[in-house]
């Protein structure tokens, strides 16, 4: 069994109060001692000093605590750090004008000062909140799967996140069986208000102090980032023959060969990139001479992984007016399929274009009235007829 408590008490309003939760249990703890966990993992044991009073025998909450006896265990988890004495009491929050003569020297009178970014918290919720795919078991019976499923016309704002998706359960008669309805739980963080970019801000800083592991990935991935920068301003000088230009821009990649290698992408920060195979590496013919990158795969069996860069261009505004069509010959591909109007935004980095109607044909065409709009990847989906 387990229960949620919440509570909306607004501090900043009081004076003198010290707020806290007690909760009595059949627990036999005689020995008046309580576990607390060390940042997540280990449990330590404290003890009860009954000669001091209530305030000097709390102990740090980062995320659980329990007690227990020979029959029974009561555990108490925490969505952030808090403080606790036995029995159990919970101490949430408390503002004070003098001092509670316990060593800090002063009263407390801490005042809510802002919120982090909003990179900070989507790079917070990547990092701490993944998405976990739970596979069934092979002995259940697994209804026929879509291949490929969207509930919105365009991507989640970047303050959304998703939370959980789900099927819901129906009785059939008596029996409860997973129905044909799901349940999409989305939270937004309000990162459109400056104080809550300000916190976010503040908790990417803490979270990069305490994970140097991280730091040194993501700086590499910055020095990376600011070597490509400089490529791509070389990839645009217009004084030189484009061959010199492109020997240039290889010559120096070879010597920062190392820098653009072992980094995990900054694109998709599951994929690893291995080794730059600078002699495959190009500069396009396009307006902004980006530059065509090719990396070996970490992985010994995926392949090779290229990348498109392009600095100081706002592509995204020219995503728009885009036309699918569909053929069984290649010089006949004008069945119409679909169609994206646009324009994109600055997160959009996949279009989904379905059509309504679906057309037979074995090839497809992608078509742009406007200006030109260079495509990194397409995927089509289809059945067989």
């Amino acid at each position: 069994m387990s229960n949620t408590w919440s509570d909306s008490t607004i501090l900043q309003n009081e004076v003198n109060l010290e707020q806290a939760v007690k909760i009595s249990t059949d627990v036999q703890n005689s020995e008046r001692e309580f576990f607390t966990d060390l940042n997540g993992f280990e449990m330590i044991k404290n003890k009860v000093f009954n000669k001091l009073p209530i305030q000097a025998n709390v102990y740090p909450l980062p995320a659980m605590a329990f007690i227990e006896d020979d029959k029974t265990r009561f555990s108490v988890l925490t969505a952030q750090s808090l403080g606790v004495a036995s029995e159990i009491q919970v101490m949430l929050d408390r503002t004070l004008n003098q001092d509670d003569m316990r060593g800090l020297g002063q009263g407390i009178k801490a005042k809510l000062s802002g919120f982090p970014s909003m990179f900070a918290h989507v790079a917070y919720l990547h990092l701490v909140h993944k998405i976990q795919k739970i596979p069934q078991k092979s002995s259940i019976e697994v209804p026929p799967l879509l291949s490929h499923s969207s509930f919105l016309s365009l991507p989640l704002p970047c303050d959304v996140y998703l939370l959980n998706l789900r099927s819901l359960q129906k009785s059939y008669d008596g029996d409860i069986k997973r129905g044909d309805d799901s349940a999409l739980l989305l939270h937004r963080s309000e990162m459109h208000e400056i104080t809550v970019t300000v916190r976010y801000g503040l908790l990417l800083e803490a979270y990069l102090k305490s994970s140097q592991e991280h730091l040194a990935i993501l700086s590499k991935q910055q020095d990376a980032l600011v070597k490509l920068n400089a490529f791509s301003e070389i990839a645009k000088n217009a004084n030189k023959k484009p061959q010199k230009v492109s020997e240039d821009v290889k010559r120096i990649m070879h010597q920062k060969v190392e820098v653009l290698s072992g980094l995990y992408s900054p694109l998709t920060p599951q994929i690893c990139l291995k080794d730059l195979l600078v002699d495959r590496c190009k500069i396009m013919d396009s307006k902004k001479r980006p530059l065509w990158l090719e990396w070996t795969n970490a992985d010994p069996k995926g392949p090779n992984i290229l990348i498109m860069y392009k600095n100081g261009d706002d592509y995204t505004n020219r995503l728009r007016d885009v036309t699918v069509t569909v053929g069984l010959t290649e010089s006949d591909v004008n069945n119409p399929c679909g169609f994206f109007g646009g324009p994109g935004t600055g997160s959009q980095l996949v279009v989904d274009i379905y059509c309504p109607t679906p057309p037979q044909g074995r090839f497809v065409k992608i078509s742009k009235t406007t200006e030109y709009l260079a495509l990194c990847e397409v995927e089509v989906f289809g059945v067989s007829v």
